[in-house]
């Protein structure tokens, strides 16, 4: 390889061997990457395993989103949350709900700095136990990966307020502002209040992220795009999660060591497809700047994202495009500056 033409031959980080790999993933032929580095095989490898793991297990694994009360909560029918990460929503009978359930499931990468939960796209009748969720979880921002309608058919319903704000039993929620930040990138910044008789108890803040440039199924046109919401989504996490335990400092002693997380909510319309796609090439950008290590496991952590959000990253161009993104954003960033 002729190194003076090599994007990363100055970089002391990087083997021959990976920047040989790197350029590999680099690729926009989807087909022809998804026969280099057995991509391919390892998909159908891991949905392989998983399927057969479920299979073994079906009634249990699903056994809160398979109960007849729960069942109008699904968007389709064939995608549930698995039972053992699912979210619980602890206060549902002081908001009237008849069940603790909803569509969705916390994701954990070891030591990573943000913490997931993966979702459908709201439907009509779970605004409220969503937006529950965010008040209950700390949500720092919400990432919205799919249109309200695409192909003639509703894929989320409007869960956020414009003008007119949002009222439940409990919570109000408002529109702050809103502006596009790019093309196919905008943000909204919304506030929470919790009322009790009328009365303000509590406030949070909350991002919206919504990107406009992927079809369901498909793949976004251009990785550097996303990676824009990735990189936005990072910052916000990390700016409120700093907010949230200095408000808790203020509070309180206990507990000083230990650091109450915000966590970053990502949905499209099923909540497996663009969601878990997103989620896995966020946790691999974090694992990057968090070690300074380039030898991350993308097959590794599939397999984690799916034993927690069951079917994520529904292709194989999808699986690729992960591959594509991570070099994708090596590359920017080992062009412009150092890992830090």
């Amino acid at each position: 390889m002729d190194e003076s033409k090599s994007i990363f031959s100055s970089k002391p980080l990087i083997s021959e061997e990976m920047e040989e790999k790197l350029n590999r993933w680099l690729s926009s032929d989807y087909e022809l990457l998804s026969s280099t580095d057995g991509i391919s095989e390892i998909y159908d490898q891991i949905k392989t395993d998983v399927a057969s793991e479920i299979k073994a297990n079906h009634g249990a694994l699903f056994k809160s989103a398979l109960l007849p009360i729960n069942k109008i909560g699904n968007r389709y029918s064939n995608i549930l949350p698995r039972e053992n990460t699912r979210v619980i929503l602890e206060n549902y009978k002081e908001f009237e709900l008849p069940t603790d359930y909803i569509h969705a499931n916390h994701v954990v990468f070891k030591d990573s700095v943000h913490q997931y939960i993966v979702t459908q796209g709201p439907l009509t009748v779970t605004i409220v136990p969503f937006w529950l969720m965010v008040w209950e979880q700390n949500i720092s921002v919400i990432v919205m990966l799919t249109k309200r309608w695409e192909n003639g058919r509703e894929k989320c319903a409007q869960y956020w307020p414009g003008k007119v704000p949002i009222q439940t039993q409990h919570l109000k929620i408002y529109l702050i502002s809103e502006e596009p930040l790019s093309e196919h990138i905008y943000r909204r910044k919304f506030k929470m209040v919790y009322m009790e008789n009328e009365e303000e108890m509590e406030t949070k803040t909350v991002y919206h992220l919504f990107y406009s440039e992927w079809s369901d199924f498909g793949i976004p046109k251009d990785p550097s795009t996303l990676l824009k919401v990735v990189e936005l989504a990072s910052k916000i996490d990390k700016k409120m999660t700093l907010t949230l335990n200095l408000d808790e400092d203020e509070d309180e002693d206990e507990d000083e060591d230990e650091e109450e997380k915000t966590k970053i909510l990502v949905h499209c319309s099923a909540g497996v497809g663009r969601a878990g796609t997103f989620v896995t090439i966020h946790s691999l950008v974090e694992e990057i700047q968090r070690t300074k290590n380039l030898e991350v496991d993308i097959a590794k952590q599939l397999l984690l994202l799916r034993r927690q959000r069951d079917g994520a990253v529904q292709t194989l161009e999808q699986f690729t495009f992960i591959y594509n993104a991570v070099a994708t954003w090596i590359f920017n960033r080992f062009t412009s500056e150092k890992l830090e």
